[in-house]
């Protein structure tokens, strides 16, 4: 469930951004799910075009450690059946808000995404269903829940 995880946070900013900017009817995406790690190659017609674009890249993925302490067993009709317990993950994401010519730009895209996040701190498939997800199995369930993290300069660096 991580690609539609950051497939519904994309698709619901990029609509939020539109709304804000008054671009509903554009056809290009404002968001778009992309590794960032492109940005300086987007000449290179073997990538993603990265430029001009608010990019939602996956960071890291971990495993929440606080969550793994789960029940391997169920009791149905008087029997206990054995069940693989659930993964919950922390998919650690960046947001980039990549205008290069347009610097400020950038900063009001920025603006935006933290107030789109302001307002979005739960994301449910089932608030905002997409029709190309509807055939994953156990998406009505999909639950995300958002928290903004703050690096340090060391942290950023790395980054």
């Amino acid at each position: 469930m991580i690609y539609e995880s950051l497939h519904i946070l994309t698709k619901k900013l990029d609509y939020y951004l539109r709304s804000a900017s008054g671009n509903l009817e554009e056809t290009k995406d404002i968001a778009i799910l992309g590794n960032i790690a492109y940005a300086e190659l987007s000449g290179d017609k073997d990538h993603q075009e990265v430029s001009n674009q608010v990019v939602v890249s996956l960071v890291s993925l971990e495993e929440d450690a606080s969550l793994k302490n789960q029940n391997h067993f169920v009791k149905k009709n008087e029997r206990f059946e054995k069940k693989n317990p659930k993964v919950f993950a922390n998919l650690n994401i960046l947001i980039s808000a990549n205008y290069p010519k347009d610097y400020t730009n950038s900063l009001k895209m920025l603006n935006r995404i933290v107030q789109f996040f302001q307002g979005e701190s739960v994301l449910k498939y089932k608030d905002s269903p997409l029709p190309e997800l509807a055939e994953v199995s156990n998406i009505e369930s999909l639950e995300v829940n958002i928290e903004m993290m703050s690096l340090s300069f060391e942290q950023l660096n790395q980054l």
